[in-house]
């Protein structure tokens, strides 16, 4: 059961300030927090977050490519983002989900 559904994601974006940079700091906090080694349960707040990014940021690719680079690194290089030790092969599926994800244009895009 998903705590934190979808309509929370989306009031908690809509609220949030614009830009790329304020949207590059976002993605970066959020990497660096799923990437921890501070945390007593890195595994779940990685985990945790990789779920939710499905809901936020979908139409801002920059913002998705940052985050799921910072996680992608920990794949071949743990030290890189800690968080990811213990990733199970159906979280790196979903990782590779949002990779490609972030590589298409947003879904106003197409239409505009």
């Amino acid at each position: 059961m998903d705590v934190l559904d979808a309509a929370f994601w989306d009031k908690a974006h809509s609220s949030q300030p614009k830009g790329k940079e304020s949207e590059r700091k976002l993605a970066a906090f959020l990497a660096n927090l799923a990437c921890s080694r501070d945390d007593e349960s890195p595994l779940y707040v990685a985990r945790g977050l990789l779920r939710q990014f499905e809901h936020m940021f979908r139409d801002q690719p920059s913002t998705r490519q940052f985050f799921t680079d910072q996680l992608r690194q920990g794949k071949s290089d743990r030290t890189a983002c800690p968080g990811v030790d213990g990733f199970t092969e159906d979280d790196w599926a979903l990782l590779d989900r949002l990779v490609a994800a972030a590589q298409e244009p947003p879904p106003d895009a197409e239409t505009k």
